[in-house]
């Protein structure tokens, strides 16, 4: 006999009562930007046909900014419930309220709390020279350059860099946000711990004011794997298509020995995968230094060194640039 099956399906409605609607806020936030905020208000009904005007303001509460004008106030007609405030200022705590009237008689009144988002502010370029000073296995310590401001009122205003620091997932070429900090003006150091070794990370910067932040800058940079012990080949300079890198001579096992290094693509913007090999032999008495050309611009490799010591082991250092 065939089995017979019985699927059950189970299905839920929810009723909304009238008293949802009676518990509707009297002024929504329907918006919020960093220079805007859209409200709607939803006044009595009773009061509705009695109401000949209406007049919104929207109020100063809490500011980084020093700003001449604490409070806006508009008037708008009986038939209007939504309204739009523009060219308010980012990170700041406003109270917006409406009131209606019939004549000169105030009717209703309702108000409410918002604070504007951060600002985008496109004045302000991103921090430059991105650069890694020193890494372990677990970290990464990096230098900046303050971005130049010809504007002395903008300039004095920077406060802050905001680092974010990525995870990058080779596998899937994504990346996943580990954590964010903020870095008091005028330090440009900052060492970036509690990673893992051997990861690839993308750490961007940001100059900050208390009321928003500017372009971005970044670059990426990898821990040491678990089996080395010292940063070894360090970028000593780059151009759209080449890196010049060095190392310690010491590192060597002797001063004219040969080495090889290999760059291959992790990342590129057009989906160019390149893998180049260069060998060469150091030269005693000079800075141990290679310059890896053709790279593709915009693209981040995965740049490694490798030399022999014969009939020991073999050396090897890499780095993200």
């Amino acid at each position: 006999m065939t089995p017979v099956w019985i699927i059950y399906v189970t299905v839920y409605f929810c009723i909304i009562s009238a008293q949802s609607f009676l518990d509707q806020d009297p002024l929504e936030i329907m918006d919020v930007r960093n220079d805007a905020v859209t409200i709607q208000w939803h006044p009595p009904q009773d009061t509705v046909n009695q109401t000949t005007k209406q007049r919104l303001m929207i109020t100063v509460v809490r500011s980084s900014l020093q700003t001449s004008k604490s409070s806006v106030t508009v008037n708008v007609n009986s038939e209007t419930q939504m309204y739009t405030f523009t060219n308010l200022n980012g990170n700041t705590t406003y109270r917006v309220s409406v009131e209606a009237f019939e004549k000169d008689v105030s009717l209703w009144y309702a108000s409410n709390m918002v604070t504007t988002s951060l600002a985008s502010l496109t004045w302000l370029p991103p921090p430059t020279d991105i650069t890694l000073l020193d890494k372990t296995n677990t970290s990464l310590e990096i230098s900046w350059m303050v971005p130049v401001i010809q504007d002395t009122l903008h300039s004095a205003i920077i406060n802050q860099h905001l680092v974010t620091v990525y995870e990058f997932l080779p596998v899937s070429k994504l990346l996943t946000k580990k954590f964010s900090v903020n870095i008091p003006v005028p330090k440009t150091t900052y060492s970036i711990s509690r990673l893992s070794p051997g990861c690839v990370y993308n750490i961007t910067l940001q100059a900050g004011t208390n009321y928003g932040y500017g372009n971005m800058g970044w670059a990426v940079f990898s821990t040491l794997e678990k089996s080395e012990e010292e940063f070894i080949l360090k970028q000593r300079s780059k151009t759209p298509n080449s890196l010049t890198l060095i190392w310690p001579t010491q590192w060597l096992p002797s001063a004219n020995a040969k080495f090889t290094i290999r760059a291959k693509t992790l990342h590129s913007p057009d989906n160019i995968e390149k893998e180049i090999m260069n060998s060469g032999v150091g030269e005693s008495g000079k800075q141990a230094e290679f310059v890896l050309r053709n790279l593709h611009p915009g693209s981040t490799y995965n740049v490694s060194i490798t030399t022999f010591v014969a009939g020991v082991s073999e050396n090897l250092s890499n780095i993200i640039c």
